[in-house]
């Protein structure tokens, strides 16, 4: 003979709830989180006088130009300078008056946050050994934070880029920067947080607190099941 179903416990019933309610908890923010964020992977590196054109909301705009280039000095040979120049509609935030470099988690649109124009991000040469002035010399996956007008409204964002130096002979020195991503907040006046990629990073991480708080609601669930009865 078997016994009937057992009712489960009201603690029981208490903590699979509490998995339930946390799983759609999950899934509601990170739904929201990813709406906000528009997020562009890149690929693109660049040397001596050359430029990086930045579109960030994709309206066939150029928001950003980072250029490479020499300047003549009364140093011989004339040093490399890596600058970025904002369109109208953009200022880079700084750091003691010049263009910031941020590491990841960095919140971008805070209050006590200030922005520029047109800034050396850093200057080199090889003259009497690598000379480097700036926050950008040897910058690995670092942020530039942004602010820009879309509609006419605020909006914050970020661009990824990793900055080296090449030195094969004096006068053949040069910077080398590679951009590997951007993004922005589409919500106005809304801070973003470097190297929040949205859609992209929050659905990784909603897969797996999902399959979690599946687990262990499963697992709570066959250790109360009821055992079969058997006769004498």
């Amino acid at each position: 003979m078997t016994g009937q179903p057992q009712p489960i416990s009201h603690h029981l019933a208490k903590r699979l709830l509490g998995y339930a309610v946390a799983a759609g908890a999950v899934t509601a923010c990170s739904s929201h989180a990813a709406a906000e964020v528009i997020y562009t992977p890149a690929n693109q590196s660049i040397g001596k006088n050359a430029s990086l054109f930045i579109d960030l909301n994709h309206d066939g705009a150029t928001d950003l130009t980072i250029h490479e280039s020499c300047f003549a000095t009364n140093i011989d040979p004339p040093q490399n300078r890596l600058v970025e120049t904002p369109s109208p509609n953009l200022k880079v935030m700084e750091k003691f008056g010049r263009p910031g470099n941020l590491i990841k988690g960095t919140k971008i649109g805070a209050p006590h946050d200030y922005f520029i124009g047109r800034g050396d991000m850093v200057t080199f040469n090889n003259v009497y050994g690598a000379y480097v002035y700036g926050y950008w010399g040897f910058a690995f996956n670092r942020y530039l934070g942004v602010e820009f007008f879309i509609d006419g409204q605020i909006h914050y964002g970020w661009v990824r880029l990793t900055v080296n130096f090449v030195t094969n002979d004096r006068n053949t020195a040069e910077i080398r920067t590679h951009l590997s991503g951007y993004a922005y907040e589409s919500d106005p006046e809304k801070l973003i947080i470097a190297g929040d990629e949205g859609k992209t990073a929050n659905a990784s991480a909603q897969s797996r607190s999902l399959k979690t708080l599946g687990l262990l609601a499963l697992g709570a669930a066959c250790i109360f099941q009821p055992k079969k009865e058997t006769n004498d």
